[in-house]
């Protein structure tokens, strides 16, 4: 079947159907198309100049200090004999620390990514160790 359209009127539209012509209605908006009115007054958007990002600090020493006290004595070479926990936040095992024993640097930033995993603040870890003696 082929089907092309013509248009010599405009307010007629015609298309052939394989010789057989068909007169279409002509072409008019169902609906009347207004311009919007806004009513509402135009509310400015300030917005601040972009800043770099700050570090946040995590350390709350007190909180911090209170857990490797109870843990290690803030010990970073020590190790617990029944259980074999070591370090300044006393790793069970020990190889998950995958620090050596004395690297406080290395155990500290270990024993704070832990604690942000497991807890999101010193603070949190610490009300955890006074309520179960164990963080």
């Amino acid at each position: 079947m082929t089907l092309s359209a013509s248009a010599t009127n405009k307010n007629v539209r015609t298309s052939k159907i394989v010789g057989k012509e068909v007169i279409a209605p002509p072409l008019t908006p169902k609906f009347e198309v207004k311009p919007a009115i806004i009513t509402q007054p135009v509310i400015e958007v300030v917005t601040a100049p972009v800043r770099p990002p700050v570090a946040v600090a995590v350390d709350n020493t007190d909180a911090k200090m209170f857990i490797y006290m109870h843990e290690s004595g803030n010990n970073p070479y020590a190790v617990n004999k029944s259980s074999g926990a070591c370090g300044l936040a006393q790793a069970l095992p020990c190889s998950k620390m995958a620090c050596a024993l004395g690297d406080y640097a290395c155990q500290d930033a270990w024993a704070t990514n832990y604690m942000l995993g497991r807890y999101g603040t010193w603070e949190n870890a610490k009300a955890w160790w006074i309520a179960h003696s164990w963080w």
